[in-house]
């Protein structure tokens, strides 16, 4: 068939034919074999998750921690030899983690001194302390609180301790509700070990809130 100047037809090809030139265009079919799988993580409940993933790889990331303590009394009052063994264990976490540790009181002082010692191989970020009940397991309204840290293991040496935060809480008998924000938190790098102490003016208990981060 011939075409006149800027004449066109459809056939198997589309031919444009000008008055020096003759282009060829052949037809776009998709035969349906394009692949745009995406591999990663595609569960919605993990840390990690993808999307835009479509195939699920197995690189799912969750966030499980957990604590156990050990609670050693001082010898004799005032001794200052007493302990609390906090052991943290579980998987890769970066989002806040409530660590809940023992709330029993009866060490006859006006705070709690303890170490947490980091024994990952990533930072660990405190973020604060939650109270637990006053003295003899009360109640108490409008706590004065205060932590600090000795950015070190405070049995060795002399400590020197910095104040990192300060609140008024409320306390409640058999719980842990008066928790202490610690503005810009306390790092601990990996292998590290600081020294905190949570105390006000009669004795309380304490709950430790952290982030372990890679």
């Amino acid at each position: 068939m011939l075409l006149t100047q800027d004449q066109f037809v459809y056939q198997q090809q589309l031919v444009v034919q000008t008055q020096q030139h003759v282009i060829s265009i052949h037809q776009l079919t998709d035969d349906g074999s394009c692949d745009f799988s995406c591999y990663g993580c595609t569960d919605s409940t993990a840390l990690n998750y993808d999307p835009t993933s479509t195939l699920d790889d197995g690189s799912c990331i969750y966030c499980s921690l957990s604590a156990s303590t050990t609670v050693v009394d001082e010898s004799a009052a005032g001794a200052g030899d007493g302990a609390v063994d906090l052991t943290v264990t579980g998987t890769y976490c970066v989002t806040t983690t409530d660590l809940f540790v023992s709330v029993a009181g009866g060490n006859g002082q006006n705070g709690n001194a303890f170490n947490l010692i980091n024994t990952s191989g990533s930072d660990l970020y405190i973020d604060g302390f939650s109270q637990g009940p006053g003295s003899g397991n009360t109640s108490v309204i409008g706590a004065q609180m205060e932590v600090f840290c000795s950015y070190s293991d405070y049995t060795v040496g002399t400590p020197t301790w910095t104040s990192v935060a300060t609140a008024t809480v409320d306390l409640t008998a058999g719980g842990t509700t008066g928790y202490i924000n610690i503005p810009g938190g306390v790092t601990i790098p990996a292998g590290g070990t600081y020294g905190f102490w949570v105390g006000r003016s009669t004795v309380v208990l304490y709950n430790i809130q952290m982030v372990q981060e890679l």
